[in-house]
């Protein structure tokens, strides 16, 4: 068995894990995985923020048939 909560509060992520050993053996490794891919996540969103944003196209109406 293996639970997994996430939580969120003003600007925190809060990962919980729950596992029976006999069904996960090394939780803490699992929480290690997530650590590493939550931070890198949240790098990847950072340089993402910085880019300079693409200049949306406006667009084009569509016409009506009746």
């Amino acid at each position: 068995m293996l639970n997994i909560t996430i939580t969120t509060y003003v600007d925190e992520l809060h990962v919980t894990f729950i596992a029976l050993k006999e069904a996960v053996p090394d939780v803490q490794r699992l929480a290690d995985y997530t650590a590493e891919a939550v931070a890198e996540l949240a790098a990847d969103l950072a340089k993402a923020a910085r880019r300079k944003p693409a200049v949306a196209r406006p667009r084009r109406a569509k016409s009506r048939r009746l």
